[in-house]
């Protein structure tokens, strides 16, 4: 794939359950509100290293959201708890990012992603 643009336009999806978007050229920050995309279930964003900033607390909304997957992209900052608090309640089972760490600059501080990648690793 060789997509590109800004996220924002997927949000207008309620309904969507899977929302795959890896390997392509997608820019700009992850918008709050697919906060609001109640049925999502699979967010993958890897591979697209122009989408950056920090991951919305709005996410923590996603009850359903089972797979969240955004390792070598620019996201940084600290995973909220809202996001964090679906990991402890078992609904998200796979979380994967590119976390700071092993003398590694960039990526989140995560205390609960399922897997750390660092920029080597990806």
């Amino acid at each position: 794939n060789n997509l590109s643009g800004k996220l924002d336009v997927i949000t207008k999806m309620i309904a969507m359950e899977k929302l795959r978007l890896e390997e392509n050229q997608f820019s700009g920050t992850i918008s709050s509100e697919l906060g609001a995309l109640k049925n999502l279930e699979v967010l993958v964003l890897s591979d697209n290293d122009k989408i950056s900033g920090e991951l919305p607390p709005e996410l923590g909304q996603l009850s359903k959201l089972s797979r969240l997957m955004a390792p070598n992209t620019n996201i940084d900052g600290i995973v909220p708890e809202e996001v964090c608090s679906l990991t402890r309640d078992y609904a998200l089972a796979e979380f994967v990012m590119t976390c700071r760490g092993r003398g590694m600059e960039g990526g989140v501080l995560c205390s609960c992603c399922t897997e750390c990648k660092s920029d080597l690793e990806v």
